[in-house]
């Protein structure tokens, strides 16, 4: 992290990259937070009631085909189950529970919750070649959210194959490594995600990004105001942070 850092304002002072837009704090899972199980609709509630902009979520399938929302493979570390999600069913996986009188949520559930507000969702796609895209885009359809999601893919086929079934689609590039991002950028990616160890290795990653105009994010658990000030200078505009709400507001008053 020390040589991340050296990088990231050894960038500034020579670049000098300037935002334009305020950064986007994105929910990771919802917010990491005490007392409320990551990936649930009491934390999406959460995010919505705090006024987050955006919330980021896993999708999954379940044994029988149903999407629902969760991170790891295995269900131990959130459910004390030692089995794996893609084992199943939807009604063998809602019978288990997050803490806090929650369950596993499907992607219906949640964005059932979250149509009624503005905020923006970002869908990790962690399902695999089994999901049907064309059965999640007509879901979002249903309740509206299409306009307002953003499908976060791995592999260039997955975005070949979002792009193909509407082109107006956001898609977010969670690009497997530094050496597939102009091929994600070729085939029309509206962000690509960073991890900051990358710049370690491959120190002009950003600055060719932002010459191209694409939207930069990054995975950056709960870094302070002083390291996202820093990505922000280089051209960073989103940050998949675990606090987001206390992420903005001190990003806010650390102007004033």
């Amino acid at each position: 992290m020390k040589k991340t850092f050296f990088f990231t304002c050894l960038f500034c002072a020579l670049f000098g990259f300037s935002q334009q837009k305020p950064p986007l704090f994105i929910g990771h899972r919802g917010g990491l937070l005490p007392n409320i199980p990551e990936n649930s609709l009491m934390a999406f509630q959460n995010c919505i009631d705090e006024e987050v902009a955006m919330i980021e979520t896993d999708v999954q399938l379940s044994k029988d085909g149903k999407m629902v929302l969760f991170h790891d493979a295995s269900l131990l570390r959130m459910t004390g189950v030692s089995k794996k999600l893609k084992n199943c069913t939807l009604k063998e996986l809602q019978k288990l529970s997050l803490g806090a009188e929650q369950q596993i949520p499907t992607l219906e559930a949640a964005l059932s919750l979250l149509a009624s507000d503005k905020i923006q969702l970002l869908l990790d796609i962690k399902a695999g070649p089994e999901l049907d895209y064309s059965e999640l885009y007509k879901l979002l359809e249903r309740y509206h959210m299409k306009s307002r999601v953003y499908i976060g893919v791995r592999s260039l086929k997955d975005l070949q194959i979002c792009k193909s079934l509407d082109a107006k689609v956001k898609v977010l590039g969670f690009v497997p490594g530094p050496e597939s991002i102009e091929n994600f950028v070729t085939n029309h990616a509206d962000a690509i995600r960073l991890w900051p160890n990358w710049l370690e290795e491959h120190p002009t990653l950003i600055s060719n990004l932002v010459n191209k105009n694409i939207p930069i994010w990054m995975t950056v658990g709960a870094l302070s105001t002083t390291g996202i000030k820093a990505w922000v200078q280089q051209g960073v505009h989103g940050f998949i942070h675990d606090t987001p709400k206390k992420a903005a507001t001190e990003y806010t008053m650390s102007f004033k």
